[in-house]
């Protein structure tokens, strides 16, 4: 909460959203991650995922990427 709050107070006076690694965290442990290998298989499925489909996630508009770390 405190992290989409920090969010929408940045957009009003015209900054940028952004996130730690927080919310990638929570949904591992929501999905049962029981060790901390979980977290190296997260960081290298975003690693492959970015360096494979990086020039289409660069077509998503950055609200709808702001939207995403709200809900999360």
């Amino acid at each position: 909460i405190g992290q989409g709050l920090g969010n929408l107070s940045s957009a009003v006076i015209g900054g940028v959203p952004g996130a730690g690694t927080m919310g990638a965290t929570l949904v591992n442990l929501s999905s049962g991650a029981q060790s901390r290998r979980s977290g190296l298989f997260e960081g290298g499925f975003a690693l492959a995922a970015m360096l494979v489909l990086g020039s289409l996630i660069a077509w998503v508009p950055i609200a709808s990427l702001a939207a995403i770390l709200i809900v999360i």
